[in-house]
């Protein structure tokens, strides 16, 4: 059971140390520039770009010629996934909330393992269409496209079924700053339960309130010009969280969670400003300090999306069937850092221009 005395000077600490990384002229985000060193993979990405942006090319000018070469469907998949992020993403602008949508599309196939160049030109086009219509679908002010994520799922009727994530931003506008949670800032679990006083009902809730922290104060990686920085997103993506995974020195749970035999109690639902505080950089620390360690992850490994989500156990959960449970799940995807040259690979291209 989460233990709910947290000390006061623990929190502070945990939170003068994110503060203290985080340059204020930033408006509390932490930058950092890496050296500017390509790698053989940088260019072996860069090169898989330019081929597949000749390839569109081709077809663009050559609409009736068919290529039928050839590809692997998870060559496909990446090469459709990383061109577009190259394109028209931009995952190291500064957000204050993020939206996720997922939509599912097929590719034909050839056999269980391959498809051809036209059928992966043909995905890329289908993608570039869901992702514009959502984009312009979407209510959020100052959008931008954070990322998207392929995910292969079965293979039916020759097609390759697949999922394909949209995260769209708010885009943190200049001057903006944050503050971490103060006194009045008592939020409950999730479910949209709102504020512990009963305000804000359905409007939000500690989950959510969180994930807004960790978009803002999210480490933004830049390179000089004439580099570049292009995301291939980690095939093992997204990464689930229930909650308990991380403990600190006094066994408290880094994210939020309770699990305990008898009734909950109007005070576990509810997490004071300290807990806010706690369990905010508890996330961070697990995002950016354990989960490269907990999967020997080279130093190029970023998080670039999460959403989290209050969660209770019911009856599907056999092993809480006697127990209730409430936590913070949480869905993380991370992707490699590449450094390209921008005189090859181009900066990006805002959704808002097309």
């Amino acid at each position: 059971m989460k233990t709910r005395t947290i000390s006061i000077l623990l929190v502070m600490s945990l939170v003068a140390g994110v503060f203290n990384a985080c340059k204020k002229d930033q408006s509390n985000t932490e930058t950092q520039e890496n050296r500017v060193e390509m790698t053989d993979a940088d260019r072996a990405v860069a090169g898989r770009i330019l081929k597949f942006r000749s390839r569109l090319e081709h077809k663009k000018a050559n609409p009736m010629l068919k290529n039928n070469e050839i590809v692997s469907i998870d060559d496909a998949r990446l090469d459709v996934e990383t061109t577009f992020n190259a394109s028209f993403a931009f995952p190291d602008e500064k957000y204050i909330n993020t939206s996720y949508e997922t939509i599912q599309i097929e590719m034909p196939v050839t056999d269980a393992a391959n498809t051809t160049v036209d059928h992966m030109l043909a995905l890329y086009d289908e993608c570039f269409a869901k992702v514009l219509e959502s984009y312009s679908n979407s209510t959020i002010e100052n959008k931008e496209l954070v990322f998207v994520s392929l995910k292969k799922g079965e293979i039916e009727n020759n097609e390759q079924k697949l999922e394909l994530k949209v995260v769209l931003g708010t885009k943190q506008l200049p001057g903006q700053g944050w503050t971490p949670f103060v006194e009045g800032d008592n939020w409950k679990y999730g479910n949209m339960l709102g504020k512990c006083d009963g305000s804000s009902y359905m409007d939000s809730d500690a989950a959510e309130q969180i994930q807004g922290m960790l978009d803002i104060y999210r480490p933004i990686y830049w390179v000089s010009p004439p580099y570049r920085i292009v995301y291939q997103i980690d095939i093992a993506s997204p990464y689930l969280l229930i909650g308990d995974e991380y403990m600190d020195a006094n066994n408290n749970f880094l994210m939020f969670y309770i699990d305990k035999t008898d009734d909950l109690t109007d005070e576990d639902i509810c997490l004071d400003y300290n807990e806010m505080n706690f369990h905010f950089n508890g996330h961070h620390t697990v995002i950016y300090d354990l989960m490269p360690v907990t999967y020997s992850k080279p130093s190029n490994w970023q998080c670039i999306g999460w959403d989290v989500n209050g969660r209770q156990a019911d009856y599907t959960d056999d092993f809480y069937i006697d127990h209730n449970r409430i936590r913070h799940e949480s869905t993380l995807t991370y992707a490699f850092r590449h450094i390209v040259r921008i005189d090859e690979i181009a900066e990006p291209t805002s959704l808002s221009l097309l």
